[in-house]
């Protein structure tokens, strides 16, 4: 296994609603997951669009013009493995983000891919009746290191106005947790002429 810098917290801005760790994975590490991403490319599928709370709160309602990506859902070589990472830093995020701890009913994992031009606009990511359960989300960063697309940073907000905004960059070979009802966006990418250009992550979330 390559020699690698050990992970680490990276403090935050006092603004912005996360916690930050650096240096999570070795870089052979790093660039297995991505051959992988890269080797499934033919299987990942478009995001589609968003679902927000209906007026009741409990009736879902489709959001159009609210997301491009795509999605992976299922990745026996990678998921396993790196949700145990996740779960094993749970105590430390609850503790550097003020939330009571908790031992996760589920832990969700996907592949997401934001090409040229993609982008998720503002959304909590527990705000239906269905994913109500969802308490902490978390972002992994896992770009190849000759992309050089722009954007794609992690905008969050004090509310779906997009009032507050503080950002983060999509620092590679990083994992970002913040709590899931949290409004945010990601910003649209440019630059990512083919698939391997994307910009990549682990996404998923930790439910109570």
């Amino acid at each position: 296994m390559a020699t690698a810098a050990p992970p680490r917290v990276d403090l935050a801005p006092p603004c912005v609603p996360a916690v930050r760790i650096v240096h999570l994975l070795p870089e052979d590490v790093l660039q297995f997951v991505l051959d992988v991403a890269c080797a499934r490319a033919p299987w990942f599928q478009p995001s589609g669009g968003a679902y927000d709370a209906g007026a009741d709160g409990l009736q879902s309602r489709a959001v159009p013009d609210h997301r491009t990506s795509l999605v992976l859902h299922e990745c026996p070589e990678v998921f396993p493995w790196f949700v145990e990472i996740v779960r094993g830093l749970l105590p430390l995020v609850c503790e550097r983000l003020l939330i009571p701890p908790f031992y996760p009913s589920a832990v969700e994992a996907q592949l997401t891919a934001h090409g040229d031009g993609g982008f998720f606009r503002a959304h909590p990511d527990n705000g239906t009746y269905r994913l109500h359960r969802r308490a902490v989300s978390y972002a992994y960063y896992f770009s190849d290191a000759r992309s050089r697309f722009v954007g794609g940073e992690l905008v969050f907000h004090s509310d779906r106005a997009g009032g507050s905004a503080a950002t983060l960059a999509p620092e590679r070979n990083s994992v970002v947790f913040f709590p899931s009802g949290v409004v945010h966006e990601v910003r649209p990418v440019h630059g990512a002429p083919d698939f391997r250009a994307s910009r990549f992550t682990i996404n998923g979330w930790l439910s109570r």
